[in-house]
């Protein structure tokens, strides 16, 4: 389901700035994506106002933070800031946001750059949106061609009679 991808990178994104407090640079690499459930699908919500299908995908990735700093100084401070943004979270608030790891894979170090490497294993949870426009129920007997509830003809019988639906192909 390739409608999850965005969304997942989009929260992602949020949950990496949340804990970072802002928008911070970064990169993914090595990407992998895998469907949580059964090809995507995890249940069903009946929660009120938001009914329809709960999906979910896993994300496994390597994530580069490039640091910035006048000097090499600078960088290491605002890479111990990077690190102890990260590695501070407590595992209930990493868990809740969705990471199932998060650990430092390694530092590249030039004369002018630094980067930051971590591993990480994301899942993503969508539910319906609030009034996502899926249709509950259907109550057929408000339909003009219905004869009332204890009307038992078939489903594509009542929709042929009504003008709407002539070009819609029911078997």
């Amino acid at each position: 389901m390739a409608g999850l991808h965005l969304p997942m990178l989009n929260a992602l994104r949020a949950h990496l700035e949340t804990f970072l407090g802002g928008p911070v640079p970064h990169f993914l690499n090595d990407v992998r994506y895998q469907p949580i459930g059964l090809g995507h699908y995890l249940g069903h919500s009946r929660e009120e106002g938001k009914k329809g299908d709960i999906s979910g995908l896993r994300l496994d990735a390597q994530v580069t933070f490039p640091v910035a700093g006048a000097n090499a100084a600078d960088r290491e401070i605002a890479a111990t800031a990077i690190d102890t943004a990260l590695l501070g979270q407590d595992r209930a608030t990493l868990r809740g946001a969705g990471f199932y790891k998060l650990v430092p894979s390694g530092r590249k170090l030039t004369a002018d750059s630094l980067e930051l490497n971590y591993h990480l294993t994301y899942e993503f949870i969508q539910t319906p949106e609030q009034n996502s426009l899926i249709i509950d129920e259907l109550d057929l007997s408000t339909a003009s061609g219905s004869r009332g509830p204890d009307d038992k003809r078939p489903l594509r019988d009542i929709l042929d009679e009504l003008p709407h639906t002539e070009n819609l192909n029911i078997p």
